[in-house]
């Protein structure tokens, strides 16, 4: 995660330059707590990489969102950046707009949180430049706010169980995991989505009344994912100039998969099988057994070993997860 903000403390550097002595000033007095919240937001990573000029108005944006809440200021002209109507932080929690004439005034919305994780109910709500990534799905909507309550209560209890279990696994998820979107889709089907573009955000799809072991599952699943995407934004994995194209198949779901989400499901699916086994409550043992099964796989080693347009630490580092998770495998079964 450190390589993951370093980099992007670079490329906020680069942007100051260009920028209005005022603006330098406002960043300047921004503290810690709100510099961590403005380089983990997805959205804002995700304009940094991207570079160009769109990047400068957006940080000052939720620069001063960042302020208001730093300093409980109430919001005028100022805070408004090139006279718009609106500001929000990088994370979407905080909204801020200006009301219609005659009223005036402005109006402050704000997104319910979970252990410090927004939780992003709302598409019209959403961090500047998520609300794209719901384009190639069809039939994309929110849900109704007696689901998202049923949401934030299931993902308290989700976290909550996991901290019991290994709080070193909270960590990581509170660490790097910002945002959990939650929206339907026209297929219906319950499913989960991360984006290596947008580290630390994850989407669940027609969630609402998921099994509880499902949501645990998936939560850690995806903030796995975004670790992964970070450790990948300051090291070179992949020698394949395109290691999105059609790679291997997943020894757990059957499917051919790119290079690149086949190396990612070795990590994963080894992370979830090391949580399950220390789990000790009614259906864990089915969750390590699901995620031990791709392991069982004769071929896993060999197709690991041979496996070609990684980096050589890569190659060795899935080695040693295999040898590793085989052997757990291999290990009488867990039972309830």
């Amino acid at each position: 995660m450190r390589a993951h903000t370093d980099d992007l403390q670079e490329r906020i550097s680069s942007l100051l330059p260009a920028l209005p002595t005022a603006d330098v000033g406002t960043l300047s007095e921004l503290d810690d707590q709100a510099w961590i919240r403005i380089l983990l937001a997805p959205a804002m990573s995700n304009m940094l990489r991207k570079g160009g000029a769109h990047a400068a108005p957006h940080l000052m944006s939720a620069a001063m969102a960042e302020r208001l809440l730093e300093r409980s200021d109430t919001p005028d002209a100022r805070h408004f950046p090139n006279g718009g109507r609106s500001v929000q932080t990088a994370l979407g929690d905080h909204l801020w707009q200006s009301s219609p004439a005659p009223a005036g005034g402005y109006r402050h919305s704000r997104a319910p949180s979970v252990r410090g994780i927004v939780i992003d109910g709302s598409k019209s709500s959403s961090a500047r430049g998520l609300a794209r990534l719901d384009d190639p799905f069809e039939g994309v909507t929110d849900h109704d706010s007696h689901e998202l309550q049923w949401f934030v209560d299931a993902i308290t209890r989700s976290l909550d169980t996991i901290a019991s279990a290994n709080g070193e696994a909270l960590l990581l998820i509170t660490k790097g995991v910002r945002v959990i979107s939650l929206r339907r889709e026209a297929q219906g089907n319950t499913s989960s989505s991360s984006w290596p573009l947008f580290p630390g955000y994850l989407r669940l799809w027609n969630a609402a009344g998921a099994d509880p072991l499902w949501l645990v599952d998936t939560i850690l699943h995806e903030a796995i994912h975004s670790l992964l995407y970070m450790v990948e934004a300051g090291e070179k994995w992949f020698t394949d100039p395109d290691p999105r194209r059609s790679g291997k198949v997943s020894p757990w779901s059957g499917r051919n998969l790119p290079l690149h989400s086949f190396v990612h499901a070795c990590f994963v699916w080894f992370g979830l099988m090391s949580f399950w086994s220390a789990v000790d409550v009614p259906g864990a043992a089915a969750m390590w057994r699901r995620a031990a099964a791709g392991f069982r796989d004769d071929h896993l080693r060999d197709t690991v070993s041979s496996l070609g347009g990684v980096e050589e630490n890569v190659r060795r580092a899935l080695i040693d997860v295999v040898d590793r998770a085989q052997r757990a495998a291999m290990a009488p079964a867990r039972t309830e």
